[in-house]
């Protein structure tokens, strides 16, 4: 997620839907990690990874979300 994207607007992304999209361009769940669920792909060869919040519910959802 781009730092520019106010933080209301981050809070009101759903999560369900962002499950969604990377499942739908081939990333996989790859396990858990404090609160978060890591996915991977490969990407230009190498390994990618991302940690998505495991709850829109978190105080810090929008902060996870803009750490993209």
């Amino acid at each position: 997620m781009r730092a520019g994207v106010p933080a209301g607007e981050l809070a009101s992304i759903d999560l369900a839907g962002v499950v969604t999209y990377l499942r739908a361009t081939g990333w996989r769940e790859t396990g858990t990690y404090v609160r978060t669920v890591i996915w991977t792909r490969t990407v230009d060869g190498s390994d990618a990874e991302v940690l998505v919040p495991d709850s829109a519910e978190l105080r810090d959802y929008a902060a996870r979300l803009r750490s993209w």
